[in-house]
């Protein structure tokens, strides 16, 4: 909700606050103006921050090189 509506949409928090107090999710999420903004800035860090923590290897690069080997195996010919 808060990334289509909120983020995506360019709804305002308190349309959404309004959405989940109409709905009656009030009752079990966090659905004040001001909670639902500090979301959706902590979500608008993450969706940039995304692409830097990708762009990192995941692995160190190996110190030496490895050759590979490849063999026939009759029973696929």
């Amino acid at each position: 909700m808060i990334f289509v509506f909120g983020i995506k949409g360019g709804v305002g928090a308190e349309r959404l606050s309004e959405f989940f107090r109409r709905v009656r999710l009030d009752r079990h999420v966090g659905s004040s103006p001001t909670a639902l903004r500090t979301l959706q800035e902590h979500l608008e860090e993450a969706i940039l921050a995304y692409p830097t923590a990708q762009e990192q290897p995941l692995c160190p690069p190996a110190e030496r090189r490895v050759d590979i080997c490849a063999g026939v195996d009759e029973t696929f010919f």
